[in-house]
C-alpha cells in the first residue's frame, strides 16, 4: 500500500515535506518517519495519483534543466521571470520537451565520443548544448570532433 505523508520537520532545518511511502499501514509509515516530525495530512494515494505527481516531477524538471541551460548563470529574478514566460508560452514549453529529448540522445553518443577522464562537466554540458543547437550536419561533426579532441 502506498501512502501520501505530508508534514513539517521540526529539526534543526525545518521545512516541510510530502512523500510518498510505501508500507503495510499507517503505523508503519509513522514508525519511518523522524520523532520530531509532525505530520499534517497521511492517506492512502492511488496510482493514478501517484504516476501524476511523478510525470509533474519529471516535467518540472524538464523545464528547469531548459531553463537552466538556455539562461545559464543569470540571476534568481531573471530565471524565475523566464519560468513564468515557460508556464505561459506553450511553445516555449514545447522547446523544452524537444530539447531534453535531444539531450538525453545526444548525451549517450557524446559519451562514446569523450575521454571521460579529461573532460570536465562544464565543458561536455557546453558540447552537449552545443550539438542540440547545432544546424546542420558538418556542424554537428565539427562539435563531436572537437570534444573528441579536448
Amino acid at each position: 500500500m502506498y501512502y501520501l505523508v505530508k508534514g513539517i520537520c521540526h529539526d534543526e532545518l525545518g521545512g516541510s515535506f510530502e512523500w510518498v511511502i510505501n508500507a503495510d499501514s499507517k503505523e508503519a509509515v509513522l514508525a519511518e518517519l523522524d520523532e520530531t516530525d509532525e505530520v499534517v495530512e497521511l492517506r492512502e494515494i492511488s496510482v493514478e495519483e501517484r504516476i501524476e505527481r511523478e510525470e509533474k516531477e519529471i516535467f518540472d524538471n524538464v523545464k528547469r534543466e531548459y531553463l537552466f541551460n538556455r539562461y545559464g548563470d543569470c540571476t534568481i529574478r531573471e530565471f524565475s521571470k523566464a519560468q513564468k514566460q515557460m508556464g505561459e508560452d506553450k511553445e516555449m514549453y514545447y522547446d523544452a520537451l524537444v530539447d531534453y529529448n535531444k539531450r538525453m540522445r545526444f548525451k549517450k553518443r557524446l559519451l562514446r565520443f569523450i575521454d571521460s577522464n579529461v573532460m570536465t562537466l562544464a565543458q561536455f554540458n557546453k558540447a552537449l548544448i552545443a550539438l542540440c543547437d547545432a544546424k546542420t550536419d558538418e556542424e554537428f561533426n565539427s562539435i563531436l570532433a572537437k570534444a573528441k579532441d579536448n
